[in-house]
């Protein structure tokens, strides 16, 4: 499901709902399609069936709708999906949604702790900035991007140049 796939995508899942409206994974991938086109609400609701479904990975449509929360502002229904679904099996994705659930909430500290799970630090450092950044909170995301290229800074190459984009919005809105 590619950006530039997001409609054929829901081609597929819409003609596989038509057969098999009760498809676990068909209705998760078209909750995914909805939050991809920025429909929140709707893709929640895709995804509250996905786990009603027979042979939901239960794990992993929690935390697509949990990241389906945090977009819609629901906050404390995102924290505790993603802690079920970390409970009952740990990936990559649902420690990176929680961990930018942490960064909006302020708690860099426990964001950094998750994102350690399955990265290095540096790039923890600069993924915590990415999130930073989308909030606008371009000071913080800044200092982020700083400390990632003191942890690594002939590697990290990426923290370069979001901390140059960083500054950027920063002398914009100083000017």
């Amino acid at each position: 499901m590619s950006q530039a796939n997001i409609d054929g995508a829901a081609e597929i899942f819409a003609r596989v709902l038509t057969l098999y409206p009760q498809r676990a994974r068909a209705l998760d991938g078209m909750g995914e399609v909805l939050r991809a086109r920025k429909n929140y609400v709707q893709s929640i609701r895709y995804f509250d069936q996905a786990l009603r479904a027979e042979n939901t990975d239960i794990a992993e449509v929690l935390t697509h709708r949990g990241y389906a929360k945090i977009l819609v502002g629901d906050l404390p229904g995102a924290k505790e999906d993603l802690r079920v679904a970390l409970a009952a099996k740990p990936s990559p994705e649902t420690w990176l949604r929680l961990a930018e659930l942490q960064t909006r909430q302020g708690d860099k500290a426990a964001a950094l702790k998750s994102l350690l799970n399955i990265m290095d630090t540096p790039q923890a450092y600069n993924q915590i900035g990415t999130v930073l950044m989308k909030m606008s909170a371009y000071r913080a995301a800044a200092d982020c991007f700083s400390q990632a290229i003191t942890a690594n800074p002939a590697w990290y190459e990426e923290a370069h140049r979001n901390l140059a984009l960083a500054n950027e919005y920063l002398q914009r809105s100083a000017g």
